[in-house]
């Protein structure tokens, strides 16, 4: 075909075009007038109908509403016309009547980011506007994490001011809220419990396999919610939602890329995500790569301990290279064996289905490298380093959850969403001391299948009803092995397999069961006044089984329990005027022991944690007040009260083991030549937790304001054990920020008092090993507990272009040296923290 001919082809097709548009679409139109002339219009999150919108065409003499079901006729309206929709706390839109005929007569409105903030999900499992919840909860939105670039999931919740994050190594992370930490605090994904039959009771780096790129919002739900979320929520919920793509949106097609430099982590992130939006359909894509190299520590200390958390050495050895010994660190300040790489990938599709439903397909998977455990691998005897290899192995999550809404608009069923996942997770632990050819390896398989229905009554003006079910199984695979290395120079050559070595858990297998059901009553008394309450039932069994375990008296153990709950709470807000709110709040909880309380063999700093299976649940019965002083959104003050009494607290005290023939000492065990002292888990009576926070706010000028928040924790000391763990000494944080429409800014300074030796766990949990060591000249040394300090730090982000956004930060700005309490690793110092995010 030659040119002329091409070109009069070309011609030919835009004339087709031409006559469609100016012919057919007309036809359409005027087809759909004469029949079908209704329009829906629904919440673009929760794809409610929205009631009351109101509806207006330019020239504002044309008018209309939706009715109760977001139903409205389009009769009142021409072709030609450009509709908006109006709803307070919506973002108004604009769209042709054209435009509504082409996308299936269904517009979808988004709440702005002002109420969006006020809007919480997780209290309930169902939306609810934060003026009616009586319990505290901080909201962590997607622009503060996009401003402050968290690096892990871990890290995404120090941006709320009341918790703190333990880390025993660079790839760690465990939140403590309100004194409970690890498997006292639930953490939830997209609706999904990660909290496993393996959940440690002691510190927990699972938080770190969430992608803080790829969320949405993060809630924290402080104390016991046992009601909505079931066992080991004693302390609160931390609740991470992932982005969902939105079907038919405006735009079709929108790509975002990030990447964030971190001095003192020596660190990169990239991330790299794509939505694409249909008319019935949509989907998102996220991929997102870090690396994280050695953490250096502050230089300026201000606590006096010139050496404390100093690396003067560490050890060189990989899974391919052999050292006898270690190696001389050239900067100390380096903590040589805190970095290690990740990748995670998010994918979720959205479809849209007859009959009002919704279906959507959430993959998630996490994997990292090997981590190194930093604070094992400083740990000494004799004043040498202890162990040449000490790595938590590749940590992998992998997600695959379908979920239904539905919409059916009964009675008793106005809509629900019916929540199936698989979870895989998998864990190992690899270590080799010093002058030793003989690795031990030890691995961890956890297999979950669960399954959440959550359904809604029909609402109206005063009452609101939610209930649901939960079933969970978890199937765990425990092994162990030990294995001599075969080296030439420096290098491993080979690895021959010895034999087996006692596994973590019951290495016959074992099974966590857990069925539930629940329902939550919330009933507005007037407008001033709101009254809720709410119950749970649970039964929780466990199955596993030991074959010739030496750390058993009972070589060869079947163990079956089962655990049956019932779980409440009442709670009442009231609001004399605008600017005053009274919370009060009385609810119980629970923990059924799991397969690492029951069932774990573990060895620490010379103590070997042996299986107890006749540990029964821990209960909770927590009371909470609040009072809020608000005006607008000029100032504010929130201060809070809570007292949570524990019963059958599951402690760690000393266990003879008295079928150790090869050794006369009944609480110990001779094991590879070294004596070990045996512990187990036990339930050691009652324990109480209290404490207190305040909350402020207040605008200072135009475009400023200032933000505080403070925290007390403390305990009663348990004669058997002493001090309950966890419980954190006095912090808090004080924020200036300033914004305006391309540009804001903010400084800010965290702080933490002094804990005492003395208020130190004896169990272990909090570290006092990891202290200052006072008296070491007078032959008197002991730990001096965790110094005070203070870190300041700046934000200054840009957002001048449309689709462009810069950050530069300034994190511990005097670059000081401090350890987070119960943290095995030093904090990082100075930190320069570029981040720049791009969407196009």
């Amino acid at each position: 075909m030659d040119s002329r001919s091409l070109n009069h082809l070309i011609y030919f097709i835009k004339s087709l075009n031409r006559l469609y548009l100016y012919l057919f679409v007309p036809l359409l139109l005027k087809s759909f007038f004469s029949n079908s002339q209704t329009v829906k219009v629904n919440d673009m999150f929760s794809q409610e109908p929205l009631s009351d919108v109101y509806i207006f065409n330019t020239k504002k003499n044309k008018y209309t509403s939706t009715d109760k079901n977001g139903i409205f006729n389009l009769k009142f309206f021409s072709v030609n016309d450009t509709l908006t929709f109006s709803l307070m706390g919506y973002d108004d839109k604009r769209v042709t009547v054209e435009d509504i005929i082409l996308n299936s007569n269904l517009i979808e409105m988004s709440v702005n980011e002002k109420e969006l903030s006020e809007i919480v999900l997780s209290v309930a499992r169902t939306a609810l506007q934060s003026k009616k919840i009586t319990q505290k909860v901080e909201i962590i939105d997607k622009n503060s994490i996009i401003k402050n670039s968290p690096a892990t999931g871990a890290e995404v919740l120090q941006l709320a001011p009341s918790v703190r994050i333990q880390k025993s190594q660079g790839g760690g992370g465990s939140p403590v809220i309100r004194g409970f930490e690890a498997n006292r605090v639930l953490l939830v994904v997209d609706g999904i419990r990660m909290n496993n039959g393996i959940f440690r009771s002691g510190h927990l780096q699972n938080a770190i396999t969430v992608d803080p790129n790829s969320l949405e919002r993060v809630e924290i739900i402080y104390g016991s919610s046992s009601v909505g979320y079931g066992s080991d929520a004693l302390g609160g919920v931390v609740h991470y939602y992932t982005k969902t793509p939105k079907i038919n949106n405006a735009n079709k097609l929108i790509n975002f890329f990030s990447s964030t430099f971190n001095s003192s982590r020596q660190s990169i992130i990239n991330h790299l995500s794509s939505e694409a939006s249909f008319k019935k359909a949509a989907i998102l894509t996220s991929f997102t790569f870090s690396k994280f190299g050695d953490i250096i520590m502050g230089k300026n200390r201000q606590h006096g301990f010139q050496n404390w958390g100093l690396v003067d050495e560490y050890s060189s050895n990989s899974s391919s290279l052999y050292f006898e010994s270690p190696s001389k660190n050239s900067n100390p300040n380096v903590q040589k064996n805190s970095g290690y790489n990740q990748v995670d990938f998010l994918q979720k599709i959205v479809f849209t289905l007859p009959k009002e439903k919704q279906l959507l397909i959430n993959f998630q998977l996490s994997k990292s490298s090997n981590i190194p455990r930093f604070d094992k691998l400083n740990e000494t005897i004799k004043n040498k380093l202890r162990f040449a290899e000490w790595n938590y192995g590749p940590q992998k999550r992998l997600l695959i959850s379908p979920q239904l809404k539905i919409f059916p608009k009964k009675k008793f069923l106005y809509k629900g969403n019916i929540t199936g996942a698989y979870q895989w997770v998998k864990e190992s632990r690899i270590q080799r001391r010093f002058e030793s050819l003989e690795r031990i390896n030890q691995n961890e398989n956890v297999n979950i299948f669960s399954l959440n229905a959550d359904f809604e009554v029909r609402k109206t003006r005063r009452i609101s009803v939610v209930y649901g079910f939960e079933f969970i199984g978890n199937k765990i695979k425990s092994d162990a092995f030990r294995e001599r290395l075969s080296v030439l120079g420096n290098k491993i050559t080979k690895t021959h397999l010895i034999g087996r070595f006692p596994s973590r858990y019951p290495n016959n297998g074992s099974y966590y069961f857990v069925s539930a059901a629940y329902s939550n009553l919330r009933f507005d008394l007037s407008s001033k006044s709101s009254f809720s309450f709410g119950a749970r039932y649970t039964s929780t069994k466990i199955k596993a089984s030991w074959v010739n375990e030496q750390f058993l008296k009972n070589k060869n153990l079947n163990l079956k329990t089962k655990n049956n709950a019932l779980t409440g709470s009442i709670s009442s807000s009231y609001r004399p005027n605008k600017n005053i709110k009274a919370n009060i709040l009385f609810s119980t909880g629970f923990r059924s022991p799991n397969i690492d309380d029951i069932g774990k063999i573990r060895e620490n700093r010379g103590v070997l944690i042996i299986p107890n299976p006749e540990l029964k649940p821990e209960y909770v019965y927590n009371f909470e007040g609040g009072l809020t002083f608000s005006n607008e959104d000029i100032f504010s003050i929130e201060g809070r009260f809570f007292n949570s009494n524990i019963k059958n607290y599951i402690g760690r005290i000393i266990s003879p083991f008295s079928e150790d023939v090869s050794n006369n000492d009944i609480w110990s065990l001779i094991i590879d030549k070294g004596k070990l002292l045996t512990q187990i888990n036990q339930n050691i009576g009652n324990a109480r937790i209290y404490g207190a926070s305040i909350d402020g706010m207040a605008v200072i000028l135009p475009g400023f304001n200032i933000m505080g928040n403070i925290n007390l924790t403390d305990t009663t000391i348990n004669n058997r054990i002493g001090p309950l763990p966890s419980i954190l000494p006095l912090y808090g944080n004080v924020r200036i920020n300033y914004k305006n429409q391309k540009f804001n800014l903010t400084l800010s300074n965290n702080f933490s008092g002094r804990k005492l030796s003395k208020d130190y766990s004896r169990g272990g949990e909090d570290k006092i090993e990891e202290t200052p060591i006072i008296n070491s000249k007078m032959g008197n040394e002991s730990y001096y507990g965790s110094p005070k300090w203070s870190i300041y730090s700046i934000i200054a982000a840009l957002d001048h272009y449309e689709n462009v956004r810069i950050s530069f930060s300034v994190e511990n700005i005097f670059d000081l040296h401090y350890k987070e309490f119960a943290s095995g690793i030093s904090a990082p110092g100075r930190s320069i923290i570029l981040n720049l995010n791009v969407k196009f």
